[in-house]
């Protein structure tokens, strides 16, 4: 089973230390493939909420080549797992850059028929 690993923390602290206990107690039940994506290494630019992708296609979107990548690889996966530290009560900037990115697809039923 390919399982998707999207790292939403800049450092390998504590999160990442849970992520591979984790690993393990999955890799006990089953076998997993584990692809790991590190946000802070994908260099992606800020949104610029300017609603391309939404009103006229997520091709439009003036970043589409990081973020394409990226959901090519979401949509190959058979689990998901997305990580993140808690600073300041929320999540880190850069996975909220990416959920910024990936709002297109809330608006679209792409993703509503895969069962994570």
């Amino acid at each position: 089973m390919k399982c998707l690993v999207i790292h939403g923390s800049p450092r390998r602290g504590n999160t990442w230390d849970v992520l591979k206990l984790t690993e393990e107690e999955m890799n006990k039940n089953g076998e997993f493939e584990f692809e790991e994506i590190e946000l802070d290494k994908e260099n992606i630019p800020t949104c610029l909420g300017c609603f391309n992708c939404i009103i006229k296609g997520e091709s439009l979107c003036s970043h589409k080549n990081t973020i394409q990548r990226i959901v090519s690889k979401i949509e190959e996966a058979d689990a998901i797992i997305i990580t993140s530290p808690v600073y300041s009560m929320q999540i880190t900037g850069v996975l909220k850059n990416f959920i910024d990115h990936m709002s297109y697809n809330f608006h679209r039923a792409r993703f509503f028929i895969k069962k994570y």
